[in-house]
C-alpha cells in the first residue's frame, strides 16, 4: 500500500485562518497546491493530519473535502499539538494503522521532482544550479549526497552542504519509521523536538537503510509570512506606463531599466507584445471588413448626406436608460468584489469571484444569442412589420429561456 501523509499541525494563522486554507494566487487552496505537484495515481490513500481545534473553529475538514474531492483523501484528527513533525507522522501511522510505503510531504510548499520517487528517498534542491533565491536557509535541513546519489546524512538546521531538503520524504516501510521514532523518543536521547530528518539520519546510520536523493525541478515556498508575501508578489500583474518611465527622447533610463530587469529576474513576463498583436489584428480585421463590404455589398455606400442627425438623436435618447442601467450593473459587479475584500477577507473575495463566473457565462451566452437575432429585428422594424417583430421577440425569449435552463442543467451535472 502506498500512502501520502500531509501534516498540517505546524500551521500558521494568517488573516484569521490557518495558512493551508488560504488560496494560492492561481486559485486553489494552498493544501491542494502542496499536494498536486507530488501526487500520482500510485497512491492508494492521502491522509491530511489536522488539529481538532482547526476542525471545530474553522471547519477545515469540510472545506478540504469539498475542494479536494478528486483525491483518495482521508482526514486524520489529533486532539492536541504534538512535540514535532516526527511525532505527528508517528501518531498518524499508529492511529490509521498505515503499512507499506509511506511518503511524508510538508504542507507549506509546492514542488515537482524529475521522476516519481519510490522507496526510501528525500527530495532536495541543489543551490548551485537553482537560479532563484532561496530564503530562510537557517531553518532548512541539509543533505550530504555521494556521487551515486545516495544520502550519507541529513543535518537539521545546520549549513553542511549545497543541497537542501524540501520536505518530501519517502519510506519504503512504515514500520521502519515507527521503530526509529520509538527508539529516538527516549530519555537517553537529548532531542527535545524530533524532526523527520532525525528519523532518516538514524535509519541511515544505525539501521543501514539506503535513502536516494531526488532532485526537484520546480519549487515554491510559503513557509512563513515573508515567503508568503514574496510568492504573492511573484504572481502580481504590473501595469507599466511607458510615458512615465521613458526619459527625454524616448530613451529608457538606466534606473528604470534596472527596475524592469529586477522584475524579470523574479520571473515576470513582459506582455507588451500582446498590445502590438491586438493592434495589428484590429488593423487586419478593419481592412478585411472594408474589402468584403465592397465586394459583397457594392451598393452600400457611406455618404455624409445620408446621415439624419435627428434620427441619430432619437436613437441615442432612446438608449440613455439602457446605458444608465448598464453602468449601474458594471459598478455593482465591480464593487461587490472590492467590498467583500475590504469588509470580509481576500479569500472570501476569491470565492465570490469564482462563483460569479457561471452567471457571467450565462449572460454571455444570452448576449450572443440576442446578437444573432438583432439584424432580423432591424429588418422587420424597418419594413413596418410590427406583428412579425413581436413574434420574433417572443421566439427569442423562448429560445433564450431554453438555453439558460439547459445550460444550468449541464453546469449542475
Amino acid at each position: 500500500m502506498n500512502t501520502l501523509i500531509v501534516p498540517c499541525l505546524g500551521r500558521k494563522i494568517i488573516n484569521g485562518i490557518p495558512q493551508y486554507l488560504h488560496r494560492h494566487p492561481a486559485g486553489k487552496l494552498l493544501i491542494e497546491r502542496s499536494i498536486e505537484g507530488v501526487f500520482s495515481e500510485d497512491y492508494d490513500k492521502v491522509y491530511i493530519i489536522l488539529l481538532k481545534e482547526d476542525i471545530e473553529t474553522y471547519h477545515a475538514n469540510t472545506v478540504i473535502y469539498e475542494e479536494l474531492n478528486n483525491y483518495p483523501l482521508e482526514i486524520l484528527t489529533l486532539d492536541k499539538m504534538t512535540k514535532g513533525p516526527a511525532e505527528t507522522v508517528y501518531s498518524a501511522i499508529k492511529k490509521a494503522g498505515i503499512f507499506g510505503s509511506v511518503v511524508v510531504k510538508d504542507a507549506d510548499n509546492f514542488l515537482i521532482t524529475e521522476k516519481v520517487p519510490q522507496g526510501n528517498f528525500v527530495a532536495g534542491l541543489d543551490l548551485n544550479t537553482w537560479e532563484r533565491d532561496v530564503h530562510n536557509l537557517r531553518n532548512k535541513s541539509f543533505l550530504i549526497v555521494n556521487e551515486q546519489g545516495n544520502l550519507l546524512d541529513i543535518i537539521e538546521k545546520q549549513v553542511r552542504s549545497d543541497v537542501i531538503s524540501l520536505g518530501l520524504y519517502g519510506f519504503k516501510r512504515a514500520e521502519d519509521f515507527v521503530k526509529a521514532y520509538e527508539h529516538l523518543n527516549d530519555e537517553s536521547y537529548p532531542i527535545s523536538r524530533l524532526y523527520i530528518s532525525h528519523i532518516i539520519s538514524y535509519l541511515i546510520g544505525y539501521s543501514g537503510r539506503v535513502f536516494h536523493y531526488v532532485p526537484a525541478i520546480e519549487y515554491e515556498n510559503w513557509g512563513n509570512e515573508r515567503l508568503w508575501k514574496d510568492m504573492q508578489r511573484d504572481y502580481t500583474m504590473y501595469f507599466i506606463d511607458l510615458d512615465n518611465i521613458l526619459a527625454n527622447g524616448g530613451i529608457l533610463s538606466e534606473n528604470n531599466k534596472n527596475k524592469l530587469l529586477a522584475l524579470q529576474s523574479r520571473g515576470a513576463s513582459f506582455i507588451s507584445y500582446l498590445g502590438v498583436t491586438s493592434l495589428l489584428t484590429g488593423v487586419y480585421c478593419l481592412a478585411f471588413n472594408i474589402h468584403y463590404m465592397h465586394k459583397l455589398l457594392p451598393e452600400l455606400q457611406i455618404k455624409k448626406t445620408s446621415f439624419d442627425f435627428a434620427a441619430v438623436k432619437e436613437l441615442v435618447s432612446s438608449g440613455v436608460w439602457s446605458l444608465a442601467t448598464r453602468v449601474g450593473s458594471l459598478l455593482t459587479d465591480g464593487l461587490d468584489l472590492l467590498i467583500t475584500n475590504i469588509f470580509i477577507s481576500a479569500t472570501a473575495m476569491g470565492v465570490l469571484s469564482l462563483a460569479k463566473t457561471i452567471p457571467a457565462l450565462i449572460t454571455s451566452v444570452v448576449g450572443n444569442l440576442v446578437g444573432v437575432f438583432s439584424p432580423n429585428f432591424t429588418i422587420l422594424y424597418a419594413e413596418g412589420r410590427h406583428n412579425d417583430l413581436k413574434n420574433a421577440v417572443r421566439q427569442l425569449v423562448r429560445d433564450a429561456f431554453a438555453v439558460i435552463v439547459n445550460l444550468k442543467s449541464v453546469i449542475i451535472l
